[in-house]
């Protein structure tokens, strides 16, 4: 009876550590796989990141673009700007000559008649 218990606790032994041997090797390849999932998670938020960096220096690219094209646009309207300041001071004072004749034309003609 004794040698019967023992064996039946040899086969206990047994079955337990080869329970825990498969316990295990099932954590280290749960292990693998959570690594290989940390791995991929990482390297799609990398490829996430470098995307949305791309996209962000394209849309800096094209605000650069539109920027310039504004300044371009600002410096062309100022220069005609002024161009039409400088011509209506020009008129205004061709404008002051001519009242500054007529009036002395008026004044000649008074004293004439």
């Amino acid at each position: 009876a004794r040698k019967q218990e023992a064996r039946a606790r040899r086969s206990d032994v047994q079955r337990l550590e080869e329970q825990l041997e498969e316990a295990q090797l099932l954590t280290a390849t749960l292990n693998v796989e959570a690594q290989h999932a940390q791995s991929v998670l990482e390297d799609q938020a990398r490829a996430e990141r470098r995307a949305q960096d791309e996209r962000s220096r394209h849309l800096l690219s094209e605000l650069r673009e539109q920027l310039q094209d504004t300044n371009r646009r600002n410096k062309q309207y100022l220069r005609r700007l002024q161009e039409s300041d400088q011509r209506n001071a020009r008129l205004s004072a061709e404008v002051a000559q001519a009242r500054q004749a007529a009036e002395a034309a008026s004044l000649a003609l008074a004293r004439s008649s």
